[in-house]
């Protein structure tokens, strides 16, 4: 077969309205023609985007949105033409299993995407950014993603999130904070996608189970994390919590840049957990738990055997980095008797013989108590929790995650970082604000002593107790130093 080439595609172009399908009737339509203020206007892939204001016939205010059209010197086959041409290629039978409501029959998104390299690379003689451009094309329209394939590859948006009743969805935007996405989505678009990548998942969404948490990686465009509801759950109708996931680990100069914490502070946590000591990242939802974790996890030496354990996979290793990197990821199997989870498999830990463990987030009283076994075994590990304060966290740890003292006692020595989230106007500002260790008294109660604290007059964070001081030495210092090589004099020297 005769390959194609750029002109013969651009015979079969079509207009970039056709390309959504009817999206220009789900608009919003209280939106004020008259009022029409573009602030940022910028390129994802062949999408033109746009962020503008405009105001709301019916309230007397500003409302900033995102849009995202095919560029219109972009050329493309038409859809029914490309998606013709792809399923000639591909046999009927092994096309319509794609369609299949069975699981198992059904491709993952990554291998109908290599299909369609396939397909291209045989059929088109193109430039290789032609042939990207073309191949992300054709799987959009594969997966009918066309209204929100804009959302997923820009790398600007962190969060979205899909609204029930007909409503616009939200975006969480690096650059202009919380804005609406200017098409609507009704219920069964919402479900479609809910459900499609519940399916990538090995999950099946029911009235019985109406609720599901997991991830889904297209490489080498996006990862996301998706948290989706249905009826009788979300009783209003399907709704989906899409979290952005870096591609691109943060740096210390990201942190700074965005003043999550200060160099000074970071070169102290990232020489503790070389040590190593315990470590835990508390805060709320979305405060920068994960990325905090992740710099300080690519920290660690390289020669050291790294044993993480996720249910989502959040961590993102920089490449080379960690060669002896072992990653478990334990997602719960519906229909399963079996159910492999963190904590059915940290009592096989021990026989791993990691040097270091990242046991992701903790979630419940079992993962806890499993948790605090683990460290009772001398293992040392990082991992994320939820908590409101670094004040409340032993009130939780005890009451809530059932962790009784006497394990508390074991995963001495032990640092807990707070990072929090602020609303600064619509957009979000998270910073690391107080850092404690673990300490107890005569009579064996439990307390976190803080080091370091926000002042809320200079609104920076400063030390409050000296490091000299620090309970950990008592414990550090009674080990061999063949084991643990650290350098005391270094770490004062610290200018805080």
């Amino acid at each position: 077969m005769e390959k194609k080439t750029i002109s013969t595609i651009k015979t079969l172009s079509c207009n970039k309205k056709k390309f959504f399908s009817g999206l220009e009737s789900k608009k919003n339509k209280e939106i004020d023609d008259d009022y029409y203020n573009v602030i940022d206007k910028y390129k994802v892939f062949f999408y033109d985007v746009e962020i503008f204001k405009s105001k709301c016939n019916n309230q007397n205010k500003d409302t900033t949105y995102y849009r995202a059209e095919i560029n219109s010197e972009e050329y493309f086959p038409s859809q029914r033409e490309i998606r013709r041409l792809f399923v000639d290629y591909v046999s009927v039978n092994q096309f319509n299993s794609f369609k299949s409501s069975k699981i198992s029959e059904i491709w993952t998104f990554n291998k109908i995407y290599n299909l369609i390299e396939e397909f291209i690379e045989k059929n088109y003689n193109i430039s290789i950014k032609e042939k990207k451009n073309l191949s992300i094309y054709l799987w959009i329209i594969v997966m009918q993603f066309q209204k929100i394939a804009p959302l997923l590859l820009d790398d600007l948006i962190n969060e979205i999130y899909l609204l029930p009743k007909n409503r616009n969805p939200i975006i969480d935007h690096s650059l202009h904070g919380r804005i609406s996405f200017f098409y609507t989505y009704s219920p069964l678009e919402v479900n479609y996608i809910i459900k499609k990548i519940a399916r990538e998942n090995k999950k099946d969404l029911t009235m019985i189970n109406p609720s599901f948490k997991g991830d889904f990686y297209f490489k080498p465009f996006f990862s996301i994390r998706i948290t989706g509801d249905i009826k009788p759950y979300s009783f209003e109708g399907p709704t989906a919590n899409i979290r952005k996931l870096r591609t691109i680990p943060f740096l210390l100069k990201d942190l700074e840049e965005n003043n999550t914490i200060t160099k000074e502070v970071f070169e102290f946590l990232s020489y503790l957990i070389c040590i190593p000591v315990n470590m835990t990242i508390i805060g709320p939802p979305n405060s920068g738990k994960t990325t905090l974790q992740t710099c300080l996890l690519n920290l660690l030496p390289n020669f050291w055997r790294i044993i993480s354990f996720e249910q989502t996979l959040e961590f993102i290793p920089q490449e080379n980095q960690h060669p002896h990197l072992i990653r478990y990821k334990f997602p719960n199997y519906q229909g399963s008797n079996v159910k492999m989870t963190i904590f059915s498999q940290l009592s096989h830990l021990l026989h791993r013989s990691p040097d270091f463990v990242n046991l992701g987030e903790i979630t419940n009283s079992q993962e806890a108590f499993a948790w605090y076994q683990i460290l009772s075994s001398g293992i040392i590990s990082m991992q994320t929790l939820h908590a409101a304060g670094i004040h409340s966290i032993i009130s939780r740890i005890k009451n809530i995650l059932e962790i009784p003292n006497d394990l508390l006692i074991s995963s001495f020595p032990h640092i807990f970082v707070f990072i929090n989230k602020k609303w600064l106007g619509k957009k979000i500002q998270r910073r690391v604000e107080s850092i404690g260790e673990l300490v107890s008294n005569n009579i064996n109660e439990i307390t976190i002593s803080p080091i370091f604290q926000l002042n809320p007059k200079n609104n920076k964070l400063v030390m409050i107790k000296s490091l000299e001081n620090l309970k950990i030495w008592d414990y550090l210092f009674d080990k061999s130093k063949s084991v643990h090589l650290y350098d005391l004099k270094k770490l004062i020297s610290i200018k805080l």
